[in-house]
Order: structure tokens, then sequence, then C-alpha cells
């Protein structure tokens, strides 16, 4: 015996009509032949869009990590630059200005202009190294609390499109789990602060499952008839 999936009467399994309001049957299922009944349509629209919203958490999970490092790599650039600038302007000194004695510690450029010693070489020395570090200090401590915070968002994102295909592989055995996600509003929160663009198919999915709720009820009712029987 079956339920009719628009009414719910209980019919006989040949039958190709309900007999409380007459809606016309689909055939039994059939691996063999390759039937395609509304609740095999309806599981695969439902599989396509949880594999679409694990795709979005994957790929915004590992994006997110590609950014970090290669920040990362910036970071280290930044730092060998500003440490090359500030030894490049000792060597500028002694390749662009003459030393004029142990005494005066006077420099004169290639016109003949002279300069202090401690005006012009060690303070420029000084004010370069002290602001490349300060620079760094902030870049540095800025760019591990960003990477620190964009870690832990791809892990959740990660996270997310593993519990989805979770949801996917057990969807055409025991799809509860599969229908429980696509109508939490929980999920839908999750997206909005985690994953605008899985919030795409999420969305989709819910409309789905709440406008076929009577064949998912069905099919989950036969899927569990079917783990019955194999127990």
């Amino acid at each position: 015996m079956k339920q009719c999936f628009k009414c719910g009467q209980v019919i006989p399994d040949n039958a190709k009509f309900c007999s409380a309001c007459g809606e016309v049957m689909n055939p039994v299922p059939n691996p063999v032949q390759g039937t395609v009944t509304y609740e095999q349509e309806a599981l695969e629209k439902l599989d396509k869009g949880l594999k679409w919203e694990a795709i979005c958490y994957r790929v915004v999970g590992i994006a997110t990590i590609v950014l970090v490092v290669l920040s990362l790599l910036l970071g280290i650039a930044f730092a060998a630059v500003s440490h090359a600038v500030v030894d490049g302007t000792a060597d500028y000194m002694v390749e662009n200005y003459d030393y004029n004695g142990d005494t005066d510690f006077y420099y004169s450029d290639k016109n003949g202009n002279e300069f202090y010693y401690e005006d012009f070489g060690e303070n420029a020395a000084d004010a370069a190294q002290v602001a490349f570090g300060v620079a760094g200090v902030v870049f540095w401590v800025a760019m591990i609390i960003s990477s620190i915070v964009s870690i832990a968002y791809a892990v959740i994102n990660l996270v997310a499109a593993g519990r989805v295909t979770k949801h996917r592989k057990a969807l055409y055995t025991d799809c509860r789990g599969a229908c429980d996600h696509a109508t939490s509003v929980g999920v839908i929160i999750f997206a909005v602060f985690f994953n605008l663009i899985a919030l795409i198919p999420i969305i989709i999915n819910n409309v789905l499952v709440a406008d076929k709720k009577t064949t998912f009820d069905l099919i989950k009712q036969r899927q569990a008839m079917s783990t019955t029987q194999n127990v």
C-alpha cells in the first residue's frame, strides 16, 4: 500500500489514480527502468541545493585561508623592504657624501654643501629606523589579529561544508536531517553572519521543502519502513 502525495489517502501500490481525490499517481520507483517519481525529483532538487550550499561554504573557507597566507607573505616582504631601506640610508650617505674629518664630523655632497653628521646622518638613520620599526610592529600586530580572525572564519565555513555534505550522503536513506537543516531558521541566521553566498541555495531549499512537505513526509515514511525491513 502507498499514500496519495496530494491528499494522503492510502491506496494500492499499483493504483494509477487516487480513489479519494482522483490525482494521477506516479509508478512505484523502478531503478532498473530509471523511472523518476515525484519523490525522486524532490530528493534530487534538495540534493542539488545542498551540493551548492556546501560548495559556497567550501570556496569561501579555502579562499580565506589563501588570502591569509598571501597576507603573511606580504608582511614578510614588508619587513624585508623596511630592513633594506634602513640599511640603505647609511649606504646612500657613504656613496653620495664625503666625510671631512674626525674632529668636525662634517659631510659634504657632490656640490660642496656641508652637513653636520649628527644633524644629517645619525638622525636620518635613527629616524628611518624608528619609523619603520613602529610601522612594522603596528603592521604585524594587525596582521596577527586579522589572521586569527580569518582562520577562525575559514574553519567555521569548512565545518559547515562538512555538515551539509553529511546531510547529502544520508539523503537517500534518511532525509530527516536534510529536511530539518533546510527548514532551520538557525541555518539562515548562520549564513547571514558567515556566508551570504550560501544563503541563496539555503533559501531555495527552504522553499522547496516547505512547498513539498507532503512529498517529503511520504519519503520519510518510506525510508523508515525500508530501514525497519532491512533490520
